[in-house]
């Protein structure tokens, strides 16, 4: 891929900020679709990145709380 090619636009007429949460639309001009990209901000300088179809065929698996994490991650405050 060539520098400045990437196929995402971010769409900044659907961001959506509040103290500790981002979420924006991204869309995926090769294929036509539109992802959600969440941005958490996690306790201790970390944070949570999530993109998932907006509008997926089928809802995408997601590991339960306890399998790979002892707990869901806490915000920061």
């Amino acid at each position: 891929m060539q520098p400045g090619a990437s196929p995402y636009v971010v769409l900044m007429d659907t961001l959506k900020i509040q103290p500790t949460t981002m979420e924006v639309q991204v869309h995926n001009t090769k294929n036509n679709v539109r992802l959600l990209l969440q941005v958490t901000a996690l306790k201790f300088n970390s944070a949570r990145f999530k993109i998932n179809e907006l509008n997926p065929i089928r809802k995408r698996y997601e590991i339960p709380v306890g399998d790979a994490l002892v707990g869901e991650p806490k915000q920061q405050e």
